[in-house]
Order: structure tokens, then sequence, then C-alpha cells
């Protein structure tokens, strides 16, 4: 019987659209280097997979790219073959011919071949990610496949999966969280079923996760999983069906850890502390460990962490010891491993961040307590001094989100500093739009109090709109430092 393609409904165009990509990229593409730029989440989602399980194919993806980047990438790396949208400008001096161009998802992609004269290396397979760009700009990292491989095949072991095991996965995509979800599954052979979290998780979507025949584990973020499980419908149906649970690296209280532990008592619960530059720095099971929920787990197996004391003038600093007041000063938080990335677009900003002896430098303070656990405990670029004592902005609202838990995830605390001035720094207070401080629950009055506690004068701003984030939910800093600068040039 012969299907007319018109009278096909949008889906299932698709899925024909899909296969004819397939059948081409398999029959010509799969064994070569190949640069991704701005491609479908689903063809991308294909390529990574079949990448990994034949080591071959896909080399290097860069998702949502900017064509600044894109320049550097191709010279840099001297890339032959790019898949790319045809309604993306290539803005660089480069000579190419299109070597194929198809249809699908209602794009129209070409595959381009370069033609200059650059000398095209065997460049180790790697992929290339952009950091969540929280405190700034979002930087290119490259990462191999070698370290994609061995952090995703030692989560795979920890996680004990199986070919049967069947995952969501509620990421984005261009996040190294994601990825090592994705390649996870696809080195024990088990299913996984992706939704982007650039799309708000509704009621529907997790009913449909309910419905997902032999489903066994969960990938999100912290405070998704947290949010899942106030219901009690959901989380009387998941302590049924999950075996595992990977949460991501963003930040959650430990009485909430505690309390997601306890609304899953049959399933194991992985947290780590990671980065775009290095993927998972620390692994522990939450569920065996719940005495260190506070903490950021042990680090990985081959991954070595060790802390770099920050100066000589916090060892009598109380605000810098741990809890318990043992010796655990704070420093900077070094980490070195089988699965550290190549390093940066910008190798010379790349070997900044590493010590003479191949430590990167993470550019986050902590402490490794009596048992090798990670406690972090903010940004060292959050340190600042104030008439002549240390303090950590990202301690300082730590606590006073403790001490008001309305203003939990509604504020920003940033140390300020003129560039040559003479003043002392000053502690700005950003406020998002808040009910409760609009109703006087939590006065102006009270934060100044709180600060006054420490010796601290601050600045409060107050917000329209909520905190600016960035690409990965966390509070963009760094956006909040421009808009210092502007006010101040006015």
């Amino acid at each position: 019987m012969q299907i007319n393609f018109n009278s096909l409904s949008k889906e299932d165009k698709e899925d024909v659209y899909m296969n004819s990509f397939k059948k081409i990229f398999m029959n010509n593409f799969y064994d070569k280097d190949i640069l991704v730029v701005n491609v479908h989440e689903k063809i991308i989602l294909w390529m990574l997979e079949n990448s990994f399980k034949n080591n071959s194919g896909l080399s290097i993806l860069q998702y949502d790219a900017k064509e600044s980047s894109l320049d550097q990438i191709i010279y840099k790396h001297k890339f032959r073959y790019i898949l790319l949208p045809k309604s993306f400008s290539l803005n660089i001096a480069i000579n190419y011919s299109i070597i194929l161009t198809f249809n699908i998802y209602e794009t129209e992609y070409e595959f381009i071949e370069i033609k200059n004269d650059l000398i095209f290396t065997e460049f180790s397979k790697s992929i290339v990610l952009f950091t969540s760009g929280s405190s700034g700009e979002r930087k290119p990292v490259i990462i191999s496949h070698k370290a994609m491989i061995s952090c995703s095949n030692f989560m795979a072991k920890t996680m004990k999966m199986v070919e049967k095991d069947v995952e969501i996965i509620y990421a984005q995509l261009d996040h190294a969280f994601a990825l090592g979800r994705i390649i996870s599954c696809a080195l024990s052979n088990s299913s996984f079923l992706f939704f982007n979290s650039k799309k708000l998780l509704r009621p529907s979507t997790i009913d449909k996760f309910m419905e997902l025949e032999g489903l066994s584990g969960i990938s999100c973020m912290p405070s998704v999983l947290y949010g899942i499980l106030s219901s009690n419908i959901y989380s009387d149906y998941f302590s049924k069906k999950l075996k595992y649970v990977q949460i991501g690296a963003m930040f959650l209280p430990s009485n909430k850890k505690i309390e997601i532990v306890k609304k899953l008592p049959n399933t194991k619960i992985f947290a780590h502390y990671g980065m775009t530059e290095y993927m998972r720095a620390t692994f522990y099971e939450i569920s065996s460990n719940l005495n260190k929920a506070n903490s950021e787990g042990k680090a990985s197996y081959g991954t070595k962490i060790k802390i770099n004391k920050i100066s000589n003038q916090l060892e009598n600093k109380q605000e810098f010891f741990d809890e318990d007041q043992n010796k655990n000063l704070i420093g900077d938080i070094l980490i070195k491993g089988p699965h550290l990335s190549d390093g940066y677009i910008d190798s010379e900003e790349w070997n900044k961040r590493l010590t003479d002896d191949g430590f990167f430098k993470t550019g986050d303070i902590g402490y490794l307590d009596e048992d090798g656990y990670l406690f972090h405990k903010g940004r060292k670029d959050n340190l600042f001094n104030f008439q002549g004592k240390l303090f950590s902005s990202s301690s300082l609202q730590e606590k006073l989100e403790k001490k008001f838990k309305t203003l939990e995830g509604k504020i920003a605390v940033i140390p300020h500093r003129t560039k040559n001035s003479i003043r002392d720094t000053e502690i700005i207070v950003f406020v998002s739009k808040n009910k409760e401080l609009d109703q006087n629950i939590i006065s102006e009055k009270d934060i100044k109090k709180f600060f006054l506690g420490f010796g601290l004068r601050i600045s409060i701003f107050k917000l329209d709109s909520n905190l600016p984030l960035s690409a990965n939910g966390k509070i963009a800093y760094g956006k909040l430092r421009e808009y210092l600068k502007e006010k101040n040039q006015k």
C-alpha cells in the first residue's frame, strides 16, 4: 500500500525525516569529526548516544553557539565538517562547500566541508560546552570523550545501572549534568527519556513520567525533585518505582535533602559537586550518609581534592572554621583527576586556572572534614575585607536566608568597591520582587539589623522583577555587578 506523505501528521512526517537523517549520517558521516552548531535537540541526542556506543561519530558539540566562538573553534581545532542550520550566517573568513542539505523539524540544515588549506589534525574527540555564566561571561570548555566516558562509566557502575533501567533526564542539553547522564545510559545500554528543563515542568508532564513503563531513575536539579515530591500523590508513586535518583549540583539546604530521602525510602539518591570544567569532582549516596547531607560528598574515583589555605589572617576568624570549630580551615578548592576537561578555547585563560602541579582552581572556597567530605562555602571572589576583617558574602547570604526563610532565593549579597576608591567595601543587598517584604513581614530594618550584628552597614536595592538567573538556574551575580557598574557611571 502506497502512503501519501502529505497526508501524514506533523509528528509522523518528523519521524520520516529523522529516519532519513539517520540513514544519511550512518552511511556517510558516522566516522567523521563533526562540529555541530544549533541543531535540534532530538538530532543531538541520537548522535550523542550512537557516538558513544560506537566510539565514533560526533566529535564536538557546540549547542546554541555564538558566532564569535565558532570562529575560534574552527581555527583552533581544524574541524573539516560542520553541521548547522542554513539560516546560520558564517561570519568567518573561510572557504567551504556544501556537501549535503536536508530539511528536518521545520529547519533546513547543511553539512559543509571546509576548503581552506588548514592543517587538519586528529584532534582528540571532544565536546564543547559553555559554563553557566553565573559569575560573568559564559566560557566555552573542551571536554574530551575520554574524560566524559571515564566519568559516565564511573557513575553507571556506582549507581549499578543495568540494561533494563529506564531513566527520565530533566535538564538542559548543553550542560555537563545532562550529558553525563545521557552517556551513562548509552554505556550501560539502558533507556532514557530526555525533557529540556528550559521548558516549565507542568503536572501534565509529571503525569507522563508516571505512565512510563519500567521507570527506574530520575535525574534533575534538587529543587525540581523537591517540588515534585511536595505532592503526596507523586511522592507515593515514585517511592515505589525509583531505583535511583541523581540530583544536580545546585544548592539545596540539608534539611530539604533529608526530606527527599525520607520520601523515597527505597531509592538510592546520589549527589555531587562539579562544574563544566570537571563534571563530577565528588559523588556520593546521600541516602546512606544523612549525617553528611550538608556536604558535597567525597572525591569521585581517581579525583584528588586539596584545599589551599587562603591566608594566615584567617587563622583566628571564627567565621572560617567548620561548624564543630575543628581545624578544618577554609581555603581554595583545587581538583585534579580523570574527569578534568582539556581546557577553555582560550588556552591562556585556562593556563591561569591551573597550578604548577596540574590542579584546577575552581574559584570556590570550602574545606575537607576529617572523613574527607567536601564542604562548599561559596565563591572566592565573594570574600571581602571590611575594616580589617574578612567576610564571605556567600556565608552572610546563607545565614540571612536561614534566619528569614521567606527570603530564600529572593536575595543576593554582593561586596562592591569602586576601582581606585578610597572608601571601604560596600555591601549591596539585592532583593527581588517579594510579597512577604512588601507586606512588611520582613522589613528593610530587619535586614539592616541582621548585618549590623556583624558590624556591617549595607545598601538595599529593590528589584521590580525576580533575580537574574544563569542558564542553569543559579543567580547571575555577573549581571548584578554590571547593573552596579552602569548605575555608578550615570
